[in-house]
């Protein structure tokens, strides 16, 4: 199998590919608006939890610091004591001045690696950079646009991050993640193993589960009739 790229009908699992918001920093969600930075992937969970879940009368009170978009050493060390899946997004680098993130790849490893694709506004054109937690360097493309991205868009940016320090081997960006786990384990357990997340773009999450979820079957199908 091959990556194919190309025009592609206006949805795709019930997802509109056109959806195009009007900026980065405008999301009408308050609760969104709160956790887009916020770097910890659990930490994310908590905060969204407290103020979604929270009984008649107002969202239940969190600490200041666990509402930060970036911890310091000493926040991270203390966080890491809990679980080591704590650790997941609080080792991705800090934002540049007025960048968000639009989108995120997390993976369900022991500490929760955390992919981050982020977005700030230079001069008339938004600047694009996927970073993650480790010291690799990513290209994406595009790196910049003069309006916001179309989900379309973002899930061919996503698709087409390149590592400095390893191969995508043929498949989508996601898709090499979940492959290099379905070698090894059952395809639920791959599949699972690798999320697509936005508090910018809704329908990207569901995109992905669902896309994936066709390109595993359809991964396994081969190995078997092999």
């Amino acid at each position: 199998m091959t990556k194919r790229y190309g025009k592609k009908p206006a949805t795709a699992y019930g997802v509109d590919l056109d959806f195009r918001p009007t900026g980065y920093g405008d999301t009408v969600d308050p609760v969104a608006a709160i956790v887009q930075n916020i770097t910890g992937q659990n930490r994310r969970t908590m905060v969204r939890r407290s103020m979604t879940d929270a009984a008649p009368g107002g969202a239940r009170e969190i600490d200041e610091e666990v509402m930060a978009d970036v911890l310091d050493t000493i926040g991270r060390e203390m966080i890491g004591r809990l679980h080591p899946s704590f650790l997941g997004g609080e080792y991705l680098p800090g934002y540049a001045s007025g960048e968000v993130e639009i989108a995120r790849v997390v993976l369900a490893s022991v500490t929760q690696d955390v992919f981050s694709l982020r977005v700030r506004r230079q001069g008339r054109r938004y600047r694009y950079r996927f970073v993650g937690e480790y010291e690799t360097t990513y290209t994406v493309r595009p790196a910049s646009s003069a309006k916001p991205l179309s989900l379309r868009e973002v899930v061919r940016c996503i698709d087409r991050v390149e590592a400095s320090d390893e191969s995508t081997g043929g498949w989508p960006f996601p898709e090499q993640l979940a492959y290099s786990t379905l070698e090894n384990d059952s395809l639920e357990a791959a599949l699972a193993f690798v999320q697509v997340e936005s508090e910018v773009y809704p329908g990207l999450g569901r995109y992905y589960a669902e896309r994936m979820r066709v390109w595993g079957e359809e991964v396994v199908r081969e190995r078997e009739e092999e």
